[in-house]
This record gives structure tokens, C-alpha cells and sequence, in this order.
């Protein structure tokens, strides 16, 4: 199937699963789209769709109508997979109804408690319950839970609200978290001690704690929001710091921080021939994943930013681009709200994608730098995945951080270090002695820079300012600004693709 094709396909479904997401996607509207799909592709086949003069008028005329008949059919399935999605939340908000009139409930914990300030969160599947909704539990409950406990929860069941600013119940609905119960009485039935996620988990608490041990509170608590996405150390004060100086995508665990070390990997193994290179980067990424947790956002953090590794190092970013929008498609497939409420979804997407689009332009304009240890591919994919995902920051953060791409560019190229630093210092606590020392010295220096940077501009008097213009619409208008002028200076096989 050529290019053109190819990105209708994409645009087709994503389009359907918009539109029947936001409009109550009816079985009726969605059928429709399908039979006129299927009319108009019918009558393509009726003509001669081989005609290979491109000049005859025919030609073009039947390929406008192949690319309706496919746009239309992709559509009618997503508006249709819409509808399915749409039917099981209805079921699942019923059987949350049912579970608001208990008083108990036993479930599994399914994700890995994390702290946040003065509380635990963690999310329970119910059992012994068909199509059970699973529910949020926050709780300062003394005792440890793990992931793959079996607790029986006493207390209140109710439906998270929506407030003007977040839609919350959305957020948690993407994941079929239907319901939340605020300190609760619990009771631990059975420890889990044989999961193969359950280890990966206690592994990365192993590791903050490794942090803590040989680190300041302040500097543990950074690197384990840089690495594995543990921030629970960081004050609200610190990361508000972060905040407004534009930064906190750093200790938000996403496609973004993914980027980050595909991108230091370039560096990290180009001495290696790029066959070899290829193979330890994306195993690296895998290894990296796995150690984290392997949670679904950061499982499909992982795959987009091997895509775009995979793309920058071959140079083959075509076919990267194909291989990433077609992983986005079964990813939205799989669940359609992750395209509306899944922030980690939406930067790993935009990240990467940034990455393909961007490097070749970039390289160009950066070819006055010296190719040494890819020096300018690395300057080209900071700088692509900056303009890719910093008006989507902005939107989520409702303010611009007037100071932020000068801290980006003074930070951002520190981070990598910084979470090398913290892997091999969790390495060498292992052996103990004076060389785990003379790392956790190394590392302290390198978020001590990351926090001083920060403290600086964050006492600037304008280093923020408040955009509460900045809504769906800006962002659309930013990104097509940005399309229009990939298709001006963009790369000649990707902007003919496109």
C-alpha cells in the first residue's frame, strides 16, 4: 500500500475514534460510515485501477476516491470500536453502582503502591465480581502492601468527581478505575510472593532506597523521580519549582525521560559499529522498562522511543514513521481513552514522533557542529523533542515558563548523566566501599547543578506567566503550523509521504 494510503488508514481511525468517543458513538452512524466505505471502495474497483498515467485525468480522480473509501472505512471502525468501549464503561459504571452498597470488598492489588505526600495509593480488581470496575485506594495504612496482595477493604465506595480544571474521572476511567475508597480498614488475606511483575517492583523500591541510603533526601528523592519515576520525596514547593521553570517532565516518567535515554544512548554506544549499536540500545531501552516496572505507559514509552532510536540511527525514518503512527493505531485500538486522558500516551507519542520528523531538518541546520560521538544528532533529537512536546506541557500546565527553554537547554543535556550516575551508583552499592561513595559524590554534584539551575529561575519575578488563553484550539493551531512547515522544509521522502 503506498504512503498515502498508509497515513488515510491512520488518520481515518483515529478521526472515527474521536468523533465517536466525544459524540456517544451510535452502532447505527458507525455501520453507515462502513456500507459508504464499502460503496465507494466497490466503485474504485469497478474502474481501471490500473491506469498508470498519472496525467490522465481518470487517475486522479480514482485516487481521491480510494483515499475516501479507505479514510471512510478506517472512520467507521473506529466510530465503531468507540461504541464497543462505550458499551463496557456503561457496564462497568453499573457494577460500580452495585459495589457502592457494600460495605467490604475483596480484590487484588494490581498496581504498585506509590506514595504521595501523606498517602499510599494503589488500585484493587475486585474478585468473586463479573466485569468488576477496579477501584483507587488511599490510604496511610501502616503495614506494607504489595502488588499481587489479596486485601478485603472495609470502608466507603464512591464515584471520583469532575472539577473545571481536570477531568479526574475520565483520567481514571482510561484504566476502568471506576470508583475510589479514602482510608479504609484493611486487612491483608494473602501476600503475594511469586510474580514476576511483584519483583520488578520490589526491585525499584530497592533502588530508591539504595538512593536515600548513599544520597540527601532532596537529591534521593530527584534521582528517583528522573529514573523510575518515584518522586514521592519531592515537596510540593520543589516541584512547583520545576513547574514554573518548565522542567517537570523530567521527574514525570514518560515517553519524554524514554526520549532522553534513547537519545544519550546514541552517545553512550556510538563507538559501536550501527548494527551493533542498534541491537544494545534497544535492549538497553527493554532492560530499562522491565526495571522500572514495565507498566503499561511506560511499556509503550519503551516501544515508541525504540522506533525512534531504531529511525535515528538507520536513518530510515520513513519507515519509522509508518512503524510508530501504526503502533500508536493498536495502542488506541486497545484502549481509545488513552488518545483523550493519558498524558504519559500523549508526550511518548509526540516525543517520538518529534524525533522523526525533526532530526533530518535539524541535522541540516546543525551541520556546522562536528558529527563526533553523534554529537549532532543528539543536539538535533534535544532539540526535536523540545518543540515537539512543549506546547503539550503548557496546555496540561495551564502557564508559560518564560525562562524554560533557557533551563532546558542548561538541564535537559545534564539529565542523562545524572541518571547514569544514579543506575551505577545503585551498581556499586552492591559492593559497597569507598567506590559507591566516590559515584554518590559524583551524582550529589549533578543534581545539586539540576536544583541550583532551578532555584535561580524560579525566583526570576517573571518566570512564569499565566496562559489561561491557552486551550485545545491554540494547541491544534500550534501543531498545524508545525505540519505546515514539515511539508515546506520537511524531509523529501517523509514530506511526500505525508
Amino acid at each position: 500500500m503506498g504512503g498515502i494510503s498508509f497515513f488515510t488508514l491512520f488518520f481515518g481511525f483515529v478521526f472515527g475514534i474521536v468523533f465517536g468517543v466525544n459524540l456517544g458513538a451510535s452502532v447505527f452512524i458507525g455501520y453507515f460510515f462502513l456500507f459508504l466505505g464499502s460503496i465507494l471502495f466497490l466503485f474504485f474497483l469497478e474502474r481501471n485501477i490500473f491506469i498508470k498515467d498519472k496525467l490522465n485525468k481518470s487517475f486522479h480522480i480514482q485516487s481521491f476516491i480510494l483515499i475516501a473509501s479507505v479514510f471512510v472505512l478506517t472512520f467507521s471502525l473506529g466510530f465503531l470500536r468507540a461504541n464497543m468501549v462505550l458499551k463496557k464503561s456503561q457496564i462497568l459504571t453499573e457494577r460500580a453502582k452495585i459495589i457502592t452498597t457494600k460495605n467490604f470488598v475483596v480484590g487484588r492489588v494490581i498496581s504498585d503502591p506509590k506514595k504521595r505526600f501523606d498517602k499510599t495509593e494503589f488500585i484493587i480488581l475486585p474478585l468473586k465480581i463479573n466485569n468488576a470496575p477496579k477501584i483507587l485506594v488511599k490510604t496511610n495504612y501502616s503495614k506494607t502492601v504489595s502488588y499481587g496482595d489479596i486485601l478485603k477493604i472495609n470502608g466507603k465506595f464512591y464515584f471520583p468527581k469532575r472539577s473545571d480544571l481536570f477531568d479526574y474521572k475520565k483520567y481514571l476511567q482510561k484504566d476502568n478505575v471506576f470508583l475510589i475508597t479514602s482510608y479504609p480498614k484493611i486487612m491483608i488475606l494473602h501476600k503475594n510472593h511469586n510474580s514476576f511483575l511483584g519483583a520488578l517492583f520490589k526491585i525499584k523500591h530497592f533502588f530508591v532506597r539504595v538512593m536515600d541510603k548513599y544520597l540527601p533526601a532532596k537529591e534521593a528523592a530527584l534521582a528517583g523521580g528522573i529514573t523510575v519515576g518515584v518522586k514521592s520525596g519531592l515537596t510540593k514547593e520543589l516541584q512547583e519549582k520545576f513547574r514554573d521553570t518548565g522542567i517537570i517532565h523530567i521527574i514525570v516518567l514518560s515517553g519524554y525521560n524514554v526520549a532522553i535515554i534513547a537519545t544519550f544512548l546514541l552517545f553512550l554506544f556510538s563507538f559501536l559499529p550501527k548494527y551493533v549499536a542498534n541491537i544494545v540500545s534497544v535492549f538497553a531501552i527493554a532492560l530499562f522498562v522491565m526495571f522500572v516496572g514495565a507498566e503499561a505507559p511506560i511499556a509503550r514509552a519503551g516501544l515508541m522511543a525504540i522506533i525512534g532510536i531504531l529511525g535515528a540511527i538507520s536513518g530510515k525514518y520513513y519507515s519509522a514513521l509508518r512503524a510508530l503512527l501504526f503502533t500508536g493505531v493498536v495502542f488506541v485500538f486497545i484502549n481509545p481513552y488513552i488518545l483523550f486522558y493519558d498524558v504519559s500516551f500523549q508526550l511518548s507519542f509526540i516525543a517520538t514522533l518529534g524525533m522523526i520528523l525533526g532530526i533530518p531538518i535539524l541535522e541540516k541546520t546543525f551541520s556546522f557542529l562536528p558529527n563526533f560521538a553523534e554529537l549532532r544528532l543528539i543536539v538535533s533529537a534535544t532539540i526535536a523533542t523540545q518543540i515537539a512536546v512543549l506546547p503539550l506541557i503548557m496546555f496540561y500546565m495551564g502557564k508559560i515558563s518564560i525562562v524554560g527553554v533557557f533551563v532546558n537547554l542548561l538541564v535537559v543535556p545534564i539529565v542523562p548523566f545524572a541518571m547514569l550516575g544514579a543506575f551505577l551508583l545503585f551498581i556499586a552499592s552492591f559492593f559497597g566501599g569507598w567506590f559507591a561513595w566516590i559515584i554518590s559524590i559524583t551524582e550529589y554534584f549533578l543534581l545539586e547543578y539540576i536544583f541550583m539551575v532551578v532555584d535561580i529561575f524560579a525566583r526570576s519575578p517573571f518566570a512564569t506567566v499565566e496562559i489561561g488563553f491557552f486551550g485545545i484550539y491554540f494547541l491544534l493551531f500550534y501543531y498545524i503550523v508545525i505540519f505546515a512547515l514539515l511539508l515546506k522544509y520537511g524531509d523529501k521522502k517523509l514530506r511526500e509521504s505525508i
